[in-house]
């Protein structure tokens, strides 16, 4: 049952919408209005075309309800349900990550990278909705991919975005913590990851849009954000094979530890790449080797 005090036509329910986001305390409320009531990344033209135009019942239902998901500060990408990475669609809802431009510099450090890579397998750590290695897959088509997750359910939802783009038979999902999710023996060449690395302390600081709604165990680095991190240069340093590249991404201020860790794991070649905002955000190194960048 539909309040009756919502408007029935465009006009009257854009403006309502954006009242509404208003007062629940959203920066660009009409902005924010307007993206919500698109259905999809484009603009929704007809609130402002026709504004006059009674709205059908069951479409009227709909939009309340996303009006309602996003006053309780829930994503757009939720919403939605679908996000873009690297100009790329992808399915996300709750058990993954948003996409975030931060990742897709980590993308493009190793695409920059990966032609003088050895020939062997590409790991993506964590994979959530798989945005890494799908993006990856697509340029780099000469090697296997593997996606690992210990979620059956974010696994599931990987596995969405890989049939999408046709790549069932390149990207390889395997459930399990970090590097055990991979086949004995994997001749690793390439791995990548986003890993946690929020500190704990500080998730419950965060925007409501993540410490409601995005899933804390992508999140939550330990105390100091990096307790995945060691344990992926523990795990994946004996699995690479000679001249692999590794790359992570990181928090602001971590890098700089990273790479120092990334220098006594016996890794050379080790880069540090910024964000748009010139924070440190990308740490790569390169197993030593007879192609040793």
């Amino acid at each position: 049952m539909i309040d009756a005090g919502v408007p029935r036509t465009r006009g009257a329910f854009l403006r309502w919408a954006t009242n509404r986001l208003a007062a629940a305390g959203l920066d660009e409320p009409g902005r924010e209005a307007w993206r919500v009531l698109s259905p999809g990344t484009g603009a929704a033209p007809s609130f402002l075309m026709r504004p006059t135009e009674e709205i059908p019942p069951a479409e009227r239902k709909d939009l309340v309800r996303r009006v309602d998901r996003r006053v309780d500060r829930e994503p757009l990408a939720y919403i939605r349900g679908r996000s873009e990475f690297m100009s790329l669609e992808f399915y996300v809802d709750r058990r993954v990550l948003i996409p975030r431009p931060e990742t897709e510099i980590l993308v493009e450090a190793v695409l920059e990278r990966a032609g003088d890579v050895p020939a062997g397998a590409a790991v993506d750590l964590g994979t959530g909705s798989g945005i890494i290695a799908i993006s990856l897959a697509l340029q780099l088509r000469d090697r296997p991919f593997y996606a690992t997750d210990i979620s059956t359910d974010v696994l599931a939802l990987a596995g969405r975005n890989v049939y999408r783009y046709g790549l069932q038979d390149r990207v390889h999902l395997r459930m399990g913590d970090l590097t055990r999710a991979l086949p004995p023996g994997t001749p690793v060449a390439i791995l990548v990851a986003n890993p946690p690395y929020i500190p704990s302390d500080e998730l419950n600081g965060l925007q409501p849009e993540v410490s409601r709604w995005e899933p804390s165990a992508a999140l939550d680095g330990g105390r100091d954000g990096l307790a995945i991190v060691r344990r992926i240069l523990a795990e994946a340093n004996p699995l690479l094979i000679p001249g692999a590249l590794m790359a992570l991404e990181l928090g602001a201020e971590q890098a700089p530890a990273v790479a120092e860790a990334f220098w006594a794991a016996g890794f050379v070649a080790v880069t540090t790449i910024p964000d748009l905002a010139g924070i440190p955000r990308v740490v790569l190194g390169r197993r030593p080797g007879e192609v040793e960048a």
